[in-house]
């Protein structure tokens, strides 16, 4: 995702977080499972925020998605 948004805007864009498309996707299950493309609707649909905001935990249990309204 980081590659295209430079492309499109021929600057290095921030991190994105995988973090946030874990926990705050509603069409997927997390590190449950589920399918990848619902990330792509996410972030199409929705917003993506940066990896600096949401941090990478390799978890879902106990996170919730209000944790990063302030991203």
């Amino acid at each position: 995702m980081e590659a295209r948004l430079k492309l499109k805007y021929g600057k290095q864009p921030p991190m994105l977080s995988p973090q946030f498309l874990m926990t705050c996707n509603y069409m997927n299950e997390g590190c449950d499972g589920g399918w990848p493309h619902f990330n792509v609707f996410l972030a199409e649909n929705a917003h993506l925020v940066a990896e600096e905001c949401a941090p990478y935990k390799g978890k879902t249990k106990g996170d919730k998605c209000g944790n990063y309204e302030q991203c």
